[in-house]
């Protein structure tokens, strides 16, 4: 791995730890739960971290898991119908987190990323932070103790 890839790499993976503790011993039913009308969702938020980790693979030349235009639902908040199930179950979506991240971490090791991408990088690594907080957020609405931290 690249001296540039290898900070990336590991933000990317701490992120992980910290969604895989936020979503453990979650139910698909508590997994659905919103903080508000039209809020997110544990679900959602999930597929969007899947999505985005999906097209980093992608732009440091990888294969994504997500192809063009599928499960657009995920991208963001403004494309997403929150008001319906989306298409992936959380089952789904928590074994396709598993699965992008070992093309991500395969990407990562001959990525030679510079200029615009280490920006998107930046943003994405920090918007994978945020995400994988608010799920802290949605673990406790479920009434589940905090992973974080113990």
């Amino acid at each position: 791995m690249t001296q540039v890839a290898t900070p990336f790499a590991g933000s990317f993976a701490l992120s992980k730890t910290f969604i895989d503790a936020n979503l453990a011993g979650m139910s698909p039913d508590q997994a659905r739960l919103s903080a508000g009308d039209g809020g997110s969702t544990a679900q959602w938020v999930l597929g969007h971290l899947v999505y985005w980790r999906s097209q980093v693979v992608g732009m440091l030349g990888g294969t994504p898991l997500w192809g063009e235009g599928e499960h657009e639902e995920f991208r963001g908040v403004e494309r997403a119908d929150l008001s319906g199930a989306p298409g992936r179950t959380f089952s789904e979506l928590q074994s396709d987190l598993a699965q992008v991240t070992r093309r991500l971490d395969a990407a990562f090791e001959g990525a030679e990323p510079s200029g615009d991408l280490i920006g998107t990088l930046q943003f994405l690594a920090a918007h994978e932070a945020y995400h994988a907080g608010q799920l802290g957020v949605f673990r406790r609405l479920a009434g589940l103790p905090g992973a974080i931290g113990k």
